[in-house]
Order: C-alpha cells, then sequence, then structure tokens
C-alpha cells in the first residue's frame, strides 16, 4: 500500500495518509469508549432501585459497561436495561429491608452490611478496571470505600431527599443512632479496615460522603428542601427520570373518578390502617384501586374487605398507569411513590409509616401539594375529614402538583446526566 501511495501526488497521498489516521484514531476512541464500566452499588429496594436505571441505561447507550450490584430479587429489572447483574449477600440488610430492624439500630445495621459486603466486592477489582462508583448514599455506604480504594471517581446516588444536620434532628429523630458497644466497634472497624471515618453518628450525614466526586439528586431544586445549601458543581438534580413523559392525569375528584392507595412495598404492615381506609372509602361514590404489595397475608385478610363494587385490592399494579386516570394519591409518603404521583399531577394524602417518610410528607404539605395524616391512631372521622378538604381545595392541590410536574420536566433528564458523568469520569485525574 504504501509503494501505491507513492505513485501518487502528494497532496493525495498526504490526503489519504489523513484519512487512514483519523480512521485508526477512531476505533481507538470507540475501543476506549466500550471498555469505560461502572460499578454501581445499590440498596435493594425499589424505591432506590428504579430512580437509577435511567441513568445505567443511558451510560450504556453511550457505549460503556455497566456492573450493577443488588440482591437477586433485582436482577431482571437491571439486566432488562443492560447491566450486567452481581448479586451481593448480606443477613444484616436481609433484616434490615424485612423491616424487621428498629428505627435506632437502622445505622448499626448498615455498618454491619458494608462489613458483611466489602469483602466480595473489593476483589472484583483485581478481574476487571473500573473507572467510577456509583453507589446509594448511606444505604450502601460501602460503595465510598470502593471508589477510595479503587481511586476512581464516586458518585452518591441519593434518592430520597438531601438532609441538612437540623433536619436530621427534627424531623429523623427516630432514625438518631443506638450508639452502643456494637456500633461503637464497628465503626471503629471501618475506619481501620477501609479508612472510612464518619463525621457523625447519623448516616444520613451528607457531610460523611463529603469526598464524593458529585451527589446525584433525584429529584428538582424546587422540590428538594433547602436546595440552597446543596448547590454548586458538586451536586447534579436529575428532576426528569423518565425517557418518554408520561401525561399527567386530567380527571377530577367527583364521584365515579379514581382513588388510588398505596402503603409502599416495605414498611406496608399497618393493617388497621389499610381496613379503615377501605370501611371510609368504600361508603363513598369514589373507584377505589388498592396496592398492597408482596405480603400475601395482609392481601389474604383484606380481600374480605373487597364487599363494595367500588373497591378492588391487588398485590401489585402499573402505578404509573393507575396514577394517569387517578384524581387522588393516598400514600405512604416513600420517595418514589411521592415523585410519581407530582409528575402525573395527582394530589396526595400522605400517611408516613416512618420518618423519612413523614420528611417528605411535611415537604409535599409545606407545598401545598396535598394533606399530612399522622398514622397513629388515625380514625375514620380522620380520613372522612380529610377527603372533605382534599375535594373542597383540590383544584389548589391539583394546581401546584403540576406546577412541580413542570419542574421536573425543566431539570436535567436521564441522557443530559449520563453525559455529565461521562464528562467526570474522562476527566478525572
Amino acid at each position: 500500500m504504501v509503494s501505491q501511495m507513492r505513485k501518487l501526488s502528494p497532496r493525495i497521498s498526504s490526503a489519504l495518509f489523513l484519512i487512514i489516521i483519523a480512521i485508526f484514531t477512531t476505533l481507538h476512541m470507540n475501543d476506549t469508549k466500550r471498555k469505560l464500566h461502572f460499578f454501581v452499588c445499590g440498596f435493594p429496594a425499589h424505591g432506590h432501585t428504579n430512580p437509577t436505571l435511567g441513568v445505567v441505561r443511558n451510560l450504556i447507550d453511550l457505549g460503556y459497561q455497566v456492573t450493577y450490584c443488588s440482591k437477586e430479587e433485582f436482577r431482571e429489572s437491571i439486566e432488562k436495561n443492560g447491566a450486567h447483574f452481581f448479586a451481593y449477600s448480606s443477613k444484616s440488610l436481609d433484616s434490615l429491608v424485612s423491616s424487621k430492624v428498629p428505627s435506632p439500630d437502622v445505622h448499626k445495621v448498615l455498618l454491619k452490611s458494608a462489613l458483611e459486603i466489602l469483602p466480595t466486592l473489593l476483589p472484583l477489582n483485581d478481574q476487571r478496571k473500573f473507572d467510577a462508583v456509583i453507589y446509594d448514599s448511606a444505604a450502601a455506604l460501602w460503595g465510598q470505600v470502593l471508589g477510595d480504594v479503587w481511586k476512581c471517581p464516586s458518585f452518591y446516588s441519593n434518592t430520597p431527599f438531601l438532609f441538612t444536620p437540623e433536619d436530621t434532628v427534627e424531623y429523623m429523630s427516630e432514625f438518631m443512632p443506638n450508639v452502643d458497644e456494637e456500633y461503637l466497634h464497628n465503626r471503629a472497624l471501618m475506619k481501620e479496615k477501609y479508612n472510612l471515618s464518619l463525621q457523625s453518628d447519623s448516616v444520613f450525614d451528607i457531610n460523611n460522603f463529603s469526598r464524593a466526586t458529585r451527589i446525584i439528586v433525584y429529584v428538582s431544586p424546587e422540590l428538594q428542601p433547602n436546595s440552597e445549601k446543596f448547590q454548586g458543581e458538586k451536586y447534579i438534580y436529575l428532576g426528569n427520570r423518565f425517557d418518554n413523559a408520561p401525561q399527567p392525569s386530567t380527571t377530577r375528584l367527583e364521584a365515579g373518578s379514581t382513588i388510588y392507595i398505596s402503603l409502599g412495598t416495605v414498611f406496608n404492615e399497618n393493617l388497621n390502617l389499610l381496613k379503615t381506609l377501605i370501611k371510609v372509602l368504600s361508603k363513598t361514590k369514589y373507584k377505589v384501586i388498592v396496592s398492597v404489595g408482596k405480603n400475601d397475608d395482609i392481601y389474604k385478610h383484606l380481600l374480605p374487605f373487597q364487599t363494595g363494587s367500588n373497591i378492588d385490592i391487588y398485590k401489585f399494579v402499573d402505578q404509573l398507569d393507575v396514577l394517569n386516570k387517578a384524581s387522588l394519591f393516598i400514600t405512604h409518603g416513600g420517595m418514589n411513590s411521592i415523585y410519581e404521583g407530582l409528575y402525573l399531577g395527582v394530589p396526595m394524602i400522605v400517611i408516613p409509616q416512618m420518618q423519612e417518610q413523614r420528611f417528605n410528607a411535611y415537604r409535599i404539605k409545606e407545598l401545598n401539594a396535598g394533606l399530612l395524616l399522622e398514622a397513629k391512631q388515625i380514625s375514620e372521622a380522620d380520613i372522612e375529614s380529610a377527603l372533605k378538604k382534599i375535594a373542597v381545595k383540590w383544584d389548589d392541590y391539583k394546581k401546584e402538583s403540576l406546577r412541580l410536574r413542570a419542574t421536573f420536566l425543566s431539570s436535567d433528564n436521564n441522557k443530559q446526566v449520563a453525559k455529565k458523568i461521562e464528562n467526570i469520569v474522562k476527566n478525572f485525574t
């Protein structure tokens, strides 16, 4: 080929040479791009996993590899989005996800889970070079250790709201840790073995993870409480989670319209509350859809209460599809449900089952997108009163829900965040 090029004019030879160089350069760049590999540390709950899948999908669309580690039950949804799946094992984490851990011990269990999981994950980088770690906030705090040890960028992936220390004291006091001998021992072990030193006893304190390269927040700045404290290039707001935006509900709250009830998939064992809600709503002219989650006992127990023709009880439903037709959402206030309710523009009655959900509920109340009811000793009269108040002020709640939806649509989407992550990793030194 070189001898043939010599027979050509110098100008043509130079042009061909540049073309060949360009082709080899492009192939090399594409090869480099293919080899970029992200490691995602997930927490095994739908509200923590689902928001991250859009970013994962878009990183893969950019030509990169993603390995996502979580519990086995999330394999299908993760692999469906194109990621490699890696299952980790932790008895402590199993007990936490099954709702058998008292709130003050959550921090202790998360620390213990990290110590159980890290010995399995750390050697993975001996077999495959990972270029960045994306980890589920405090819930998968072992992710920050991996980023430190592997000397690569780390992205603190925060699916709930970010909490200031003041928020933790005021709204999350139930989760202030039980600082006992075991907790202190495990915290010292994390420092000794992995150089992870918590700056405060609360693992929810964002200051504990200030060395993360970036912090991803899965809401718009307008929804995030105290967002003025979480500004600058450190923070990436992914407010628009859906690649194809579902349309908002247009149904008014009136006779025959749909009310959707869901108390989540984890902290959802308040059978008496569900009975009370069903009893009150069975006397109304609304169509009521109840989703109870994977608890077979609760599902079987509630089926006999499906007495009125207006009540339908399911284990699981397509939540976005139901919200698209709903006029009111009665929810536990999990972050995923709050987000999807607002995205579909549906006013809410929030009945939190745990402290984090209470913080979410206060935000919905503060922004006038719905009502807050306390779950403890809730009566039929309380529910009837809330339904009347929602009916009277429904237009106001609907207007605010749609305004917040608009902030999601104008915020960064999955593709934009994936590109930001790509640029950060490429320029990391």
